[in-house]
């Protein structure tokens, strides 16, 4: 998922500030709000939400906390930390920590695409690992679900994505975890001597069926997926 941005068009005024709101689905929307209404209500009025107290209004603080900004708390925007917010509806509160960093979210349930935005890291390749005490650490996809309202704080933390084996044509080849290409499955394939050429068509091979994956296509990758890739071009 991509970051939607859009632009208010109301003109700004002198002594008027532009900021960025986010929901919970990370969707931006750029405002300008102006210094009399820089409060949390003022905030929520400003994107047309009713009623506000059905609302909570929630800015990173410089050493990457996430604080509750009140109803009626003023909201200093001249400060050098940026104007980022999320406005998320006051549905289920939980705190998780990220790399030490505790935050409080909306949400009960985060994903691991949850958790890479709510760290900034919204466009990097690295890996969400879920920490518990006496556990062993489990790497959480994109799509995979933790509930955050089981007794103690879940910890999570990013690391760079680790090598799995998959197979192309019945052959092992390593390759990062993660989103990965149709282009970089094969490029790995050949990188690691496996008979095929870039210009080959490849294949998912799934339990009864396949799926056919572009060079540009995204796949997730988690170990022990089977692809096949063949040379299906007339050249007659």
């Amino acid at each position: 998922m991509s970051i939607i941005e859009i632009a208010d068009e109301a003109p700004a005024k002198p002594g008027d500030h532009e900021i960025d709101v986010a929901n919970d689905r990370f969707e931006t929307r750029t405002l300008t709000l102006e210094p009399a209404h820089a409060t949390g209500q003022g905030l929520i009025q400003a994107l047309g939400y009713e009623p506000a107290e059905a609302y909570i209004v929630l800015r990173y603080r410089p050493d990457g906390f996430l604080e509750e900004i009140g109803l009626e708390e003023p909201i200093d925007l001249t400060e050098p930390r940026g104007n980022s917010f999320f406005v998320n509806e006051a549905s289920e509160m939980a705190n998780l920590a990220i790399g030490g960093v505790r935050l409080t979210w909306t949400q009960s349930v985060v994903t691991g695409w949850t958790v890479r935005h709510l760290a900034r890291q919204a466009d990097s390749d690295l890996e969400v690992v879920l920490e518990r005490e006496n556990e062993a650490p489990v790497v959480i996809g994109d799509e995979d679900e933790v509930r955050l309202s089981r007794p103690g704080l879940e910890r999570f933390h990013l690391r760079p994505p680790t090598e799995v084996t998959i197979e192309v044509n019945g052959q092992p080849v390593k390759i990062r975890r993660g989103r990965r290409t149709g282009g970089e499955i094969k490029a790995a394939a050949i990188d690691q001597g496996v008979k095929i050429q870039a210009s080959f068509t490849l294949s998912a091979d799934l339990p009864g069926d396949s799926k056919l994956i572009g060079d540009t296509d995204h796949v997730r990758i988690k170990g022990g997926e089977k692809f096949l890739a063949i040379d299906d071009h007339d050249d007659s």
